[in-house]
């Protein structure tokens, strides 16, 4: 987890230093119409690396980037294609689909910013605007048109506008040195902004927060190695910048963040050449490094272009900088009625929990998940009826949960994990046992939609997660306990995988994660267990013993940092009847060893959610 230095972050920003994304990536391509990815980082130099596949090989995509996706819409796969991949971009693995554009084209351009990403132009000559919500999945739609149709065009933009620039109109070639605009915020048809030096196509875009560089390409007298540069702000034409290295046509790919511009491949024949400029001085390009292969009619996204407005993340404050360690247990059964209670801690820092607000409705047995801002509450027993509800709320400020969606199932005692995009709830009763995962995107409110399957129906197994992989753990496959381990890719769909075994068969134990390390703790075979057992998330294999908590019991819920895991609540039953717990233990997760006395809860609780709630578990790292 990075800390904030308040006075470093200043001295960079005075400096334009202040790097907020740093990943370049680049998608598709000729010759042989290829599936590769590669990524760069951008403030760096030397060569790319691969990062995996798209889902079908294709040529001539446009793509667009938040701060953690990337997308590439449309392409020659042969044929025209309307497929919408995307990846998260701090991760390395195969691309997962999207969604369809509203039509299928190619040699197109794309762009955007943190919340829309643009799809325009295309093969045979397209004046269509397409738009999607880059944090959700879901077929894009109509936005607007460009002035007319056209294809071998360039986009690019700042937070606010999405440039267009240049373009092929028709056979024979026609070379065009419009420039356009559209207000990402607003749907509708495009504005001239001005004119490029030349007319030119089959070139590259790339931006910062303010300027525009359109780089290499061609016109009737071959291809060239000029860069324009556009000041985003104002209207009017495009002024000389540099040279690229070379002069190469054909579609170079070009990413950014807001102090680089890069441009990789193009010409013809194709070359694997990567350059790069300063893009708020003028000059001629400097060798970067090389592709991973020679490539023409590739694309590149980021995510650290400068469409991405990072003022938009929340800066520390007195009270409250997310990513600190903020954790919540939220609510259970207190040994006498349903709750629906959140308790609030702070990680880092041992003492007894605080009251934090409510969620819409008393319920026990419920599955949890949490991104940087939201906390999810979803399913389980509101007595007697199972409620398929999910519940979201703010981790910065106190107060009580919101609906925001459904499951595909009315259910409990099923399991919840996370990335920094997708929850994802498994397994579960209804009374049937489920193997069913659904998933939701934290950032947009809306039903779960369906993931896959575990590879054995199970209720009350345990999750945890890193960035990029989600683990499902136990159960009980009624009547016996599990030893289960799956795994999922948790930005794609898909049924999971065997990952190994754990220590012991048991059930209605608790997950939490570092981004490198899972744990899973307590549960029951049928006594009630004190075992914590943990996995390395990458591997495969059969889990090892950790340690033991301070007190054998089930129905437990757990929380983490990327450094420590605590484990609070639960019930066991030392004489013959439920006792309900208050405790909560801690365990520093990349180490092993028995669990420490961490505080108590507001009230005991039992029942509890299975799933991670905090603005810093490991699938957030």
């Amino acid at each position: 987890m990075a800390i904030w230095d308040i006075k470093q972050r200043y001295d960079l920003a005075r400096a334009n230093q202040d790097r907020k994304g740093d990943r370049g990536m680049f998608g598709g391509g000729n010759p042989g119409t290829v599936n590769i990815i590669d990524f760069i980082t951008i403030s760096a130099t030397g060569n790319a690396i691969d990062f995996g596949d798209l889902t079908v090989g294709r040529t001539g995509t446009g793509a667009a980037g938040s701060n953690t996706r990337c997308a590439w819409g449309g392409g020659y796969a042969p044929g025209n294609s309307n497929v919408i991949d995307y990846v998260t971009t701090m991760s390395q693995g195969n691309a997962a689909d999207f969604g369809n554009l509203t039509a299928a084209r190619h040699l197109k351009e794309g762009g955007g910013n943190q919340i829309r990403g643009l799809f325009s132009g295309g093969y045979s000559p397209s004046d269509v605007i397409d738009m999607i919500h880059i944090a959700s999945v879901g077929n894009a739609v109509d936005f607007g048109d460009l002035s007319t149709g056209r294809w071998y065009s360039a986009a690019a933009a700042t937070p606010t506008r999405n440039f267009y620039a240049g373009g092929d109109q028709d056979a024979p070639a026609t070379y065009r040195d419009t420039i356009e605009f559209s207000t990402i915020a607003t749907l509708g048809n495009v504005t001239d902004f001005g004119d490029l030096s030349s007319g030119k196509s089959y070139h590259a875009n790339c931006a910062s927060n303010t300027r525009i560089l359109v780089g290499g390409g061609q016109d009737g007298s071959g291809e060239l190695d000029t860069i324009d540069f556009i000041e985003a702000a104002s209207t009017g034409g495009g002024s000389d910048f540099g040279d690229l290295t070379s002069a190469r046509g054909n579609v170079p790919a070009a990413t950014s963040n807001t102090i680089r511009g890069v441009f990789a491949g193009g010409a013809n024949p194709a070359v694997n050449v990567i350059d790069f400029v300063t893009i708020a001085s003028a000059g001629n390009a400097a060798d970067f490094g090389d592709l991973t292969a020679a490539l023409i009619q590739h694309s590149g996204a980021s995510n650290g272009h400068g469409g991405l407005d990072f003022t938009l993340i929340q800066r520390p404050s007195a009270t409250y900088m997310p990513g600190s360690g903020r954790g919540f247990f939220v609510a259970g059964y207190n040994g006498s009625a349903y709750t629906s209670g959140i308790d609030k801690i702070h990680i880092p820092t041992l003492g007894n929990a605080a009251d934090f607000g409510n969620i819409t409705s008393i319920v026990g047995y419920n599955s949890c998940a949490s991104s940087l801002t939201k906390g999810f509450s979803a399913g389980g027993d509101v007595g007697p009826a199972l409620t398929n509800f999910i519940n979201s709320f703010e981790l910065a400020s106190e107060g009580n949960a919101a609906d925001f969606g459904d499951l595909n199932n009315s259910l409990k005692k099923g399991a919840g994990l996370s990335s920094s995009i997708r929850g994802l709830f498994g397994g579960g009763y209804t009374p049937t046992l489920l193997n069913v995962i659904d998933y939701i995107t934290m950032a947009s409110v809306g039903n779960a939609s369906d993931f896959g399957d575990l590879t054995v129906s199970r209720k009350g197994p345990a999750a945890c997660a890193s960035g990029t992989r989600g683990v499902f753990g136990g159960g009980n496959t009624d009547p016996a306990h599990s030893n289960v381990i799956d795994y999922v890719t948790i930005a794609s769909t898909g049924n999971a995988t065997d990952f190994g075994d754990s220590t012991s068969a048991r059930a209605y134990l608790s997950g939490f994660s570092s981004a490198l390390r899972g744990c899973f703790a307590g549960g029951t075979n049928p006594s009630y267990v004190n075992i914590i057992d943990y996995i390395t998330i990458a591997s495969t294999g059969n889990a090892t013993d950790f340690g033991d908590l301070t007190v054998s019991r089930t129905y437990l819920g757990a929380t983490s940092s990327n450094v420590r895991g605590v484990i609070g609540g639960g019930q066991n039953a030392p004489s013959g009847s439920w006792v309900y717990q208050n405790v909560m233990d801690y365990v520093t997760i990349a180490t092993t060893g028995d669990a420490a006395d961490f505080g108590d809860l507001t009230s005991t609780r039992g029942y509890g959610p299975i799933g991670n709630i905090s603005d810093s578990h490991g699938g957030l790292q």
